[in-house]
Parts: structure tokens; C-alpha cells; sequence
């Protein structure tokens, strides 16, 4: 059985384990999950101006057919959508590694106020906690943005080739 000192040692260990965890997880959110959705949205504000600048064109407005101009502006409502999705996404990751950061800050705190006697209650809560926790991030904004930006840019291309041939 350990005895008081090991276990204040152990408890100790742990709580700068999950703070470590912890400003793991921030750095992982920082660095990985918010690089694609940022991307798309700038390959998105890029084709909004290119479509933009083609629809400002005033012989472009008077000689295109309806059916060019519908092309135009679904590709330019796909693309502004697919912003929109993209910002869903990064509210979706933040509450997604707050709830871990969370998840350890609750952890330390019982540990400072020694809520724990014995290393199996230990475990046991830290079991029942991480059986909560989400594995990982949502993905669905992520693949509708992706999805959303390739229709719009397909939209484009398509509107570009008509006009053009």
C-alpha cells in the first residue's frame, strides 16, 4: 500500500501531467486543426474577388446569356457558403479542445484540494472523465466547406470556359 508521501508525489506528477496535456492540446489546435479550414478560406476569397471582378465588368453584364449569369452567382453563393462553413469549423474546434483543457483543469484542481485518498479513486475518475471526452474534433464543417469551395471553383471554371469558348 503506498503511503501519504508517494501518493502526494504521485498526484503531483499527475496534475503537471495534465497541464502539459493541456497546453499540448492548445498547441495541436493552433498548429494542425485550424491550417485547411484557413486555407480554404482564403482559396474562397480569392475566387469571390476573381468572380467579382467578372460580374463588375459592364460589357460582361449586358452580353451574358441568364443561364451564365445563374453559373456566376451560384458559383460566387458556394464559395461565400463555404466561408461561413469554415468559420463554423473553427468554432467547432474551439469548443472541442476547451472541453479537454477542461477536462484537466478539473482534474488539477481536485488534486490541489487532495480530493483524492488512493490512486484507484484516482484512476477511476480519470477513466469515467476521458469515457466523456469526444476523441476527436467535428469533421462535418470541414468536409461541407471543402465540398462547398470545389463546387463553387467547378462553377467558375465552367462559367469561364462558356463565356470564353
Amino acid at each position: 500500500m503506498m503511503e501519504k508521501n508517494d501518493l502526494f508525489e504521485f498526484l503531483k506528477d499527475e496534475q503537471k501531467s495534465h497541464q502539459e496535456a493541456s497546453e499540448k492540446y492548445r498547441r495541436d489546435a493552433n498548429n494542425i486543426f485550424f491550417e485547411l479550414p484557413k486555407h480554404l478560406i482564403l482559396t474562397a476569397t480569392v475566387f469571390i474577388a476573381l468572380s467579382s471582378s467578372v460580374l463588375a465588368l459592364q460589357n460582361v453584364k449586358t452580353t451574358l446569356a441568364c443561364f451564365e449569369k445563374y453559373i456566376l452567382v451560384s458559383s460566387i453563393a458556394l464559395i461565400v457558403f463555404s466561408i461561413f462553413i469554415g468559420l463554423l469549423q473553427y468554432v467547432k474546434d474551439y469548443n472541442f479542445f476547451k472541453e479537454r483543457v477542461m477536462f484537466s483543469v478539473e482534474i488539477n484542481r481536485k488534486i490541489k484540494k487532495k480530493g483524492f485518498n488512493l490512486i484507484s479513486e484516482y484512476d477511476k475518475e480519470i477513466d469515467e472523465r476521458k469515457k466523456k471526452l469526444k476523441i476527436e474534433s467535428a469533421k462535418w464543417p470541414l468536409i461541407t466547406q471543402s465540398i462547398l469551395l470545389l463546387f463553387g471553383v467547378l462553377g467558375f471554371l465552367f462559367f469561364i470556359y462558356m463565356v470564353l469558348f
